[in-house]
């Protein structure tokens, strides 16, 4: 059931991220308050489902996970004061996540 929920809650970060960042040019404002609540929802259930593990591989691509999240954060720090390299960071974190992704080794 945590599982389940955590899921849910990291498709609605991203599907949050996703409208945060596509209303910046009409809504500043609510764009970045859409994007903030994403930003946290997407950090909560990324570090709560990081695989626990032994493994050097494995704990080194939690830190870079982790690392990820950070960059997001200040994204969404950016993003509040009113810079346009927010989406730097955005994009940082989304090829970090997509590493992570892939190199994790797959369960058997």
């Amino acid at each position: 059931m945590k599982k389940n929920i955590l899921y849910i809650t990291l498709i609605l970060g991203y599907l949050l991220l996703i409208a945060g960042a596509l209303l910046w040019l009409s809504m500043p404002e609510w764009a970045t308050i859409i994007f903030s609540v994403g930003a946290f929802f997407y950090a909560v259930s990324r570090l709560f489902m990081l695989p626990q593990s032994q493994d050097f591989r494995v704990r080194r691509l939690n830190l870079i996970s982790i690392i990820g999240v950070v960059i997001l954060a200040g994204g969404v720090y950016l993003m509040w004061e009113q810079k346009n390299s927010w989406v730097i960071a955005l994009t940082l974190s989304i090829f970090i996540d997509l590493y992570s992704g892939f190199r994790y080794p797959k369960k058997k």
